[in-house]
């Protein structure tokens, strides 16, 4: 997943057509469950999230960081808030994939 810093989610869409302000949480819940149910393959999916992903290659591992942006937060210094929500590793020695979404 690598969310998007300013165009709108697809749960943004939905809560303007049907008029749900209101019902974020619920919503975003709902829509994910969904998404989940509908196509079990897809991990570590969060449509109710701004954001960007830096992908870092060095010869001996790749690192794969995805922060959130709080865009309804006031900014600090004219930065909006981040903070990380995954981090995940790649080893091409052993072909293994760590993946933290945990944060």
């Amino acid at each position: 997943m690598t969310p998007s810093v300013s165009s709108p989610h697809l749960m943004d869409n939905i809560r303007k057509k049907m008029k749900l302000s209101n019902y974020k949480n619920m919503t975003d819940e709902f829509l994910e469950s969904m998404i989940w149910a509908a196509n079990p393959h897809i991990q570590h999916f969060r449509s109710s999230i701004y954001g960007y992903a830096v992908m870092t290659l060095k010869h001996d591992i790749v690192e794969w960081d995805v922060y959130h942006i709080d865009k309804y937060q006031p900014p600090f210094l004219g930065l909006a808030p981040k903070r990380q929500v995954v981090k995940a590793t790649y080893d091409p020695v052993s072909y293994t994939i760590e993946v933290n979404d945990k944060l």
